[in-house]
């Protein structure tokens, strides 16, 4: 038994001496790999030093931390727009600013936060916006403040204070940011929520009216959207709208226990907001209520009617809907929404723009009788339809639909600092680069420039940086050549205006190489 003992011990040593045997010679391999080939049999004697070989980096493992529960958590109806959203956001506010410029619209900016008297005199002081909707607090002089509700009250008060009556007129203005309102959270709804606002000040012409919407319809369609339409009405004017809210008051008041106890307040301050209610019992009486296209005097006729000869010839898709009021005291005349989706279908439809003229809204805030009109897009709900059409979500679908240029990857404390330099000549020659510095495994950061779908990684190890040559990898064919660092920016600009070619052979060639790298 003794003797069994002593064999297996003896073995098993032999095992051991093997297995660092074994480990030795796999470590000897690892010292004397490189980022590119060994030095030639004439680079010592042509005087260049060969460098010590660097060790290659242990792969790194990404650590997952667990979710965790906030101490904080968010507002109720408000909400982060993360990294991985970014990318479609971004889209719209392109889309929306490029175009605007490009029709000749200037940028203005207001105020997120505004004495709450321009809401109350600007939107109505018997709107749901003002009643139920805003959030005002006084400040420590004892001043009412609001967050914006919207931003056309905003921006007609810039215009008044800043006297940009003197500019050319009328004039174009488009405006972007998050507006604010404590209405009830739903799909697509929340409380805070962002717009893009065009808007024309100083003309009274039907044309400009169809200007806004031709120009929404334009950046609707240039966004990808298709099933969208235009829902328009006439809402009059002073002359007019008497007769009409008199006619539609009476015919309301026969009916009154059919009108939930909201649209009985609104039936005795603002009975045009009954044709906008959200109620079951209110949307079956508007069925039946009268039109005020019926009740237009001759100068609103002749205005609406242009409006819709304009559309035609425009080719904007568009349909009469004598409901469409808006909820805002100062619109008349031209109003309109822009409605998504399949009317037969339950709960499909969604407005996602709209807009109208607001005449007297000038006047009402202390500036002159001046004509308006305007219309914004609803940003949340157009990104979320994006979002919906193309399936975008998630950490790798972040990665990829924003496609960087080239991926810098380097190796050893010398290479991240020469690193820097050369990421700072490609950027400002108009590329887009990714990096991680904070990484050391040429594997990780490689597996790191697919996810960014980098075309080209700029590979940097201790010899590069010494010698001032980089190596140069298309990530695609999996190419790759080591050029001088003074040659990057014409070599980088040639590669990527060229198309790969996908070589299985120097696919399989240039893997080999990469992995004695």
């Amino acid at each position: 038994m003794a003797t069994k003992k002593k064999s297996a011990k003896k073995a098993a040593s032999k095992k051991t001496t093997s297995k660092k045997a074994v480990s030795k010679k796999v470590s000897v391999k690892k010292t004397t790999r490189s980022t590119r080939p060994a030095a030639t049999k004439g680079s010592a004697a042509k005087g260049r030093p060969i460098t010590p070989p660097l060790p290659q980096p242990k792969e790194e493992e990404e650590e997952v931390l667990p979710i965790v529960e906030p101490v904080v958590t968010s507002v109720k109806g408000m909400r982060d727009l993360l990294p991985m959203q970014q990318p479609t956001w971004q889209r719209v506010r392109g889309v929306t600013e490029r175009l605007a410029q490009a029709f000749g619209y200037l940028r203005i900016d207001t105020p997120a936060v505004e004495k709450t008297d321009l809401f109350v005199r600007g939107v109505g002081k018997a709107t749901d916006i003002v009643e139920k909707e805003m959030y005002s607090f006084a400040d420590a002089g004892k001043t009412s403040l609001s967050l914006r509700p919207e931003g056309t009250a905003g921006v007609i008060r810039a215009y008044i204070e800043n006297g940009l009556h003197t500019m050319p007129q009328p004039l174009k203005v488009y405006h972007s940011g998050p507006r604010y309102r404590r209405d009830r959270p739903q799909a697509g709804r929340y409380r805070e929520f962002f717009q893009f606002d065009i808007d024309v000040i100083g003309s009274d012409q039907a044309a400009v009216d169809v200007e806004i919407m031709f120009i929404l319809n334009k950046m609707l369609s240039r966004l990808g959207l298709k099933d969208f339409r235009f829902h328009v009405n006439s809402i009059g004017c002073s002359e007019c709208r008497p007769t009409y809210v008199e006619t539609l008051s009476s015919y309301y008041q026969g009916k009154k226990n059919a009108l939930s106890e909201d649209d009985k307040k609104r039936l005795k301050n603002n009975p045009l907001r009954i044709l906008d209610s959200k109620d079951e019992g209110a949307k079956k009486l508007a069925e039946d209520a009268p039109h005020f296209v019926d009740y237009l005097c001759e100068d609103c006729t002749k205005h609406f009617t242009s409006v819709l000869e304009y559309l035609d010839e425009g080719g904007v898709p568009y349909e009469l809907n004598p409901k469409i009021v808006r909820g805002l005291d100062y619109y008349n005349r031209t109003v309109f929404e822009v409605v998504y989706g399949a009317p037969d279908e339950a709960n499909a439809e969604m407005v996602i723009a709209s807009g109208g003229r607001y005449d007297g809204l000038m006047k009402l805030l202390g500036g002159h009788d001046m004509p308006a009109v305007g219309g914004s897009i609803g940003m949340d709900r157009v990104v979320a339809i994006l979002d919906s059409l193309t399936e975008v979500g998630g950490a790798d679908s972040f990665y990829k639909t924003r496609k960087v240029d080239v991926f810098f990857a380097q190796l050893g404390d010398l290479a991240k600092k020469r690193t820097l330099p050369l990421l700072d000549k490609l950027v400002d020659a108009g590329l887009s680069a990714a990096f991680a510095l904070n990484r050391d495994s040429l594997k990780s950061q490689l597996r790191l420039a697919d996810k960014y779908g980098a075309r080209l990684a700029l590979i940097l190890g201790q010899k590069e940086a010494l010698d001032g040559t980089i190596l140069i990898r298309d990530m695609i064919s999996g190419a790759q050549e080591l050029i001088p660092s003074d040659s990057l920016l014409p070599e980088v600009r040639r590669r990527l205006a060229s198309e790969p070619v996908k070589n299985a052979g120097a696919s399989k060639k240039n893997s080999n190489a990469s992995k004695k790298k």
